[in-house]
Formats: structure tokens, sequence, C-alpha cells
């Protein structure tokens, strides 16, 4: 079965909880991501995603020059092994109410992130089959 690490996004922004939210709109833009990891002291602490700034900060009518990333990132940040299945990440994602995954390695480092995107259009099939 196809490990997640296989067609994970590794172009991961990340952003200081500290910072407005406008710093997560360029950075989105300019890593061409969906989706941006929020640090506070070191800590991964939260995720901010394209359907955050949309319900958080348009619709809720939020100044992104004034709002700090920690107002609207979701947290905690859920996490899955690099070697999971995409079925296992699916079922993860729908177990926990969400939509992005961080891709942690064996030393639970960061290395990516998984988006039900990702799992609906693998961009690897290399040898495997379904």
């Amino acid at each position: 079965m196809l490990p997640v690490k296989k067609i994970m996004s590794k172009n991961v922004a990340k952003l200081p909880a500290d910072k407005p939210v406008r710093s997560v709109l360029i950075s989105m833009q300019t890593c061409n991501c969906g989706s941006a990891i929020i640090i506070e002291n070191g800590t991964y602490v939260g995720i901010i995603t394209e359907r955050d700034l949309v319900l958080k900060v348009l619709a809720a009518g939020k100044d992104v020059d004034k709002t700090q990333n920690r107002e609207i990132m979701s947290s905690p940040i859920v996490t899955i092994d690099e070697d999971a299945t995409i079925i296992e990440a699916n079922d993860l994602m729908e177990l926990k109410q969400v939509r992005h995954l961080v891709v942690v390695n064996k030393q639970m480092e960061m290395i990516g992130v998984v988006s039900v995107r990702d799992l609906l259009h693998p961009v690897y099939l290399g040898d495997y089959t379904w």
C-alpha cells in the first residue's frame, strides 16, 4: 500500500505564532502550498489552512495585519508516521475531523504535510496496486 511519504508535500511554510496573518498569506503564495505550520518557542503548535483563512479571517471581517497567527490557527496538530498508508491517513483524518496531517519521521521531526487533496489524486503510484 502506498505510504504517505510518497504523496506528501515537502514544501511547507513555517511561521511564528505572533506574526500577523498576512505573513501566512504571503508564505502560502510563495511556496504554493495550502497550509502553514505555526511555531512558538521552537515547537509546532498549530496549522493554518486556506479554509481557516476564509472562515476565521475573511468571513469574520478580521484585519490580516492586526490578527496574529495564534488567533486563527487550528491546534493541536495531528501527526502521522511517514510510513503510514494513505488508507491510514484517510482514516485518521476522518477520526480527527481534519483535512491536513503533519508527516513525521521516526525521530518525530516534521518532514511534510499530507492533505485530503493529496489523497484524492496521488501523484506517485509507482509499482503500487490498488
